[in-house]
């Protein structure tokens, strides 16, 4: 967790939160994870497997593997999804959803400003 890049710069405690707050998830292959302008609320850490990413214009092709992650901006804005994720292979994947980034998000800098004063 400590080496995405949303991550970064955060202390232990943030850390901890996150990680109490993953969800662990199992998809079949072939199965879409994300569609493509649907609005998303959460992000995913591959563990094990491969996902195909894709546009529907199909201007670019990527794939993600074991300790990759996707979907990330879902955490910071209520955006639509910029490309469809379909699992190539069985695929184990952790979620973090929105609402427990921001928590720990809050909760670590509430407790900075507490520590200033």
């Amino acid at each position: 967790i400590s080496r995405v890049p949303l991550f970064h710069q955060r202390g232990p405690k943030f850390i901890r939160m996150i990680c109490a707050a993953l969800r662990q998830e199992f998809f079949a292959c072939g199965e879409l994870i994300i569609r493509q302008d649907d609005i998303g609320d959460e992000m995913f850490l591959v563990a094990d497997g491969t996902l195909r990413v894709f546009p529907d214009d199909g201007s670019f092709e990527v794939f993600k593997h074991s300790g990759d992650i996707f979907g990330e901006i879902a955490l910071l804005r209520e955006i639509p999804r910029t490309a469809n994720v379909i699992s190539i292979s069985e695929c184990v994947l952790f979620t973090l959803r929105r609402q427990d980034y921001e928590r720990a998000s809050f909760c670590c800098t509430l407790d900075g400003a507490l520590n200033f004063l």
